[in-house]
């Protein structure tokens, strides 16, 4: 597995600092929460140098998109699987959760301009916005307890923050799968785009429902 280059160094401080700026920003908006964890990025120590920071890479190779399909063909497979396995077994014990998401419910109800801004939202600015937050931020901060401890700890924050216990285990493997192409590629784009493109698809088949 290819090493992804941390070339600076940020203290648990700044990091927490960014960290909890961009959720309270987040709180009011996606595009507040991206703007507030990209600013503090950038002026963390030493400023600037964003896309280094990120570890970015513009040249997408050949094996970049490889990687990423074959992981979304993979991931939607198997959270096919999981859900189905997870609501069953909520079923028998007579739990009982919401089947969607509250961001789902809106887009499948909401008037179709404010319903087109959510899936704009969820497709756009919710990954950047997770993807600082979780792949990079946190996942640095719990770096030093251990690579596989922060595979662990980062996947399973990704997953009770959404607040969805229907898809915990397939929000669990998405932030597995989101890190680990991360830390396979290098390059911050291919978990943002992993992560728009599985949201794209859940928005898509919301929108078709619709007509």
């Amino acid at each position: 597995m290819a090493m992804t280059p941390w070339k600076i160094s940020i203290s648990w401080r700044s990091m927490l600092l960014t960290a909890l700026l961009g959720s309270t920003g987040l709180l009011l908006s996606p595009l507040i929460g991206v703007l507030l964890v990209g600013i503090g990025l950038f002026h963390v120590e030493p400023h600037g140098r964003l896309w280094e920071k990120l570890s970015i890479r513009n040249n997408l190779t050949g094996a970049d998109w490889l990687l990423l399909l074959q992981t979304l063909v993979i991931l939607l497979a198997v959270n096919a699987v999981l859900t189905t396995l997870w609501t069953g077994l909520l079923r028998y014990l007579g739990i009982s959760c919401a089947m969607q998401q509250e961001v789902a419910q809106f887009i499948a109800r909401a008037p179709w301009g404010m319903a087109l801004w959510m899936v704009f939202s969820v497709t756009v600015l919710s990954p950047l916005f997770e993807e600082m937050l979780f792949r990079r931020l946190l996942y640095g901060l719990l770096l030093p307890l251990g690579e596989k401890t922060a595979f662990a700890g980062t996947a399973l924050l990704f997953a009770g923050i959404h607040g969805f216990a229907t898809g915990f285990p397939a929000l669990l493997m998405m932030g597995l799968a989101f890190q680990y192409v991360y830390r396979r590629s290098g390059n911050f784009l291919l978990p943002c785009l992993l992560h728009a493109s599985v949201n794209f698809i859940a928005s898509t088949l919301l929108i078709i429902n619709r007509l």
